[in-house]
């Protein structure tokens, strides 16, 4: 059923008309744009994260029941979980993948804001988005250190090695996670601390935060212009609830048929070969590689600096919650991109010539190299805001091209093909 407009005049600068006084819709709007319904507007990831968010808190308060947070005993009790416990082995995958995924529609929630430039006169509630991924990264990792296996204690112990890496903050935020300057048993019991009590703690607050500041900045960003409103339920409501009920249910699906991994248990004497960070680290571990400092410092800051500047240096009001809608600047992207991948192509393609080390850093350079190229060849004709986009895409995708590298990569670090890759040792 289409919804049905409501005749209400809109305030003077476009936003909703306020609230009645209740805590729930400030958190969820009474009325809605009905450009705000369609499937494209916002693809349907914050639902889904909160969906996915909800199983992950469910489920990790059933796994805690029956986790002991002991280098000695965690690995024991996650067998017996998964052996012992009715459905416990389907309980272990629901979180696993719950997390996974979060971390995946999280990121395409900030590709879906950039796109469409909505973090325009929202910086406040920008940054709250970026400690929210901040969090979900560090749930994700502190989360995968605890089954205490030799694949989670080893790929711990490289994400170790690239914070020592960082001056300065590196060492105090191997300290905070750890306990220490270097992972070591006595890290694992903080490690949990960390991820059953202040994290989620901290999700839970930025959250409310995040959805609270939407609202307070007049819903989503939209095209400037009158907006045609409609009563948020049933429509939003039920739409919602949909994605959620599809979301669960193919989580679901998915952790019944595939378990999640568990290897042998961890040895700190004798490392796995390959050593290789959890995947959403594996491109910044495929880059120090090659070269430590731009793949652990340089790059990942460039990274976060662009983030972090994009609403206050962006220029312009114009286009906003659109998605790329001029066709030159899809066009500046897809330049982007060729470069990017031409450059990294490049250092790779150099090292079977006998170019050595020199081969694998300028592989690591290319992305800040194509960046800078872009941005200095965009800003006279393209604008700020075009062009800093334009970089962004050019880092983003460097850091997906090193993360499938890096999935590749065998024992001995040597580089395998994709279906060697995928077929495992």
């Amino acid at each position: 059923m289409s919804p049905v407009p409501v005749r209400l005049e809109a305030a003077p600068s476009g936003r909703e008309p306020a609230p009645r006084p209740s805590f729930l819709v400030h958190l969820h709007p009474s009325l809605v744009t009905a450009r705000a319904l369609l499937p494209s507007t916002t693809l349907g990831v914050g639902i889904a994260a909160v969906a996915l968010f909800g199983a992950l808190l469910g489920s990790g308060v059933l796994l805690a029941l029956h986790y002991t947070p002991s280098p000695a005993e965690a690995y024991g009790s996650v067998l017996e979980l998964e052996w012992a416990v009715p459905f416990g082995r389907t309980l272990r995958a629901v979180h696993r993948w719950a997390a996974d995924a979060l971390l995946v529609v999280t990121l395409i929630h900030l590709v879906r804001v950039v796109a469409m430039a909505a973090y325009r006169a929202r910086g406040f509630n920008w940054m709250v988005g970026l400690g929210l991924l901040a969090l979900v990264l560090l749930s994700s990792f502190t989360g995968y250190v605890l089954p205490w296996d030799q694949r989670a204690y080893w790929g711990a112990r490289v994400v170790a090695g690239l914070l020592d890496y960082v001056p300065a903050l590196g060492p105090v935020a191997a300290r905070l996670l750890f306990g220490a300057r270097e992972l070591a048993a006595p890290a694992l019991p903080r490690l949990h601390g960390l991820h059953v009590t202040l994290l989620p703690a901290l999700f839970i607050g930025l959250g409310v935060v995040h959805v609270w500041r939407v609202r307070r900045d007049g819903g989503l960003a939209r095209p400037s212009g009158s907006p045609v409103l409609v009563p948020a339920r049933p429509h939003l409501l039920g739409r919602e609830v949909a994605v959620a009920l599809v979301v669960l249910a193919v989580l679901l699906a998915v952790a019944s048929f595939v378990p999640a991994p568990l290897g042998a248990p961890a040895d700190v004497v004798r490392p796995a070969n390959p050593e290789k960070a959890p995947w959403y680290f594996l491109g910044l571990q495929e880059l120090a590689s090659r070269s430590a400092v731009v793949g652990a410092l340089a790059l990942p800051l460039v990274a976060i600096l662009l983030l972090a500047l994009l609403p206050f240096v962006d220029g312009g009001d114009e286009e906003v919650g659109l998605w790329v809608p001029a066709r030159r600047e899809r066009l500046l992207w897809a330049a982007a991109a060729l470069l990017t991948i031409l450059a990294v192509g490049a250092g790779y393609a150099l090292v079977p010539a006998g170019a050595g080390a020199a081969a694998g850093t300028w592989a690591s350079v290319a992305p800040l190299v194509s960046a800078s190229l872009v941005l200095a060849v965009a800003l006279p004709s393209f604008g700020r805001r075009a062009s800093l986009r334009a970089a962004l895409v050019a880092l983003g995708l460097a850091l997906v091209v090193f993360t499938v590298v890096g999935a590749c990569r065998g024992p001995d670090w040597v580089l395998l093909s994709p279906w060697e890759a995928l077929r495992g040792p």
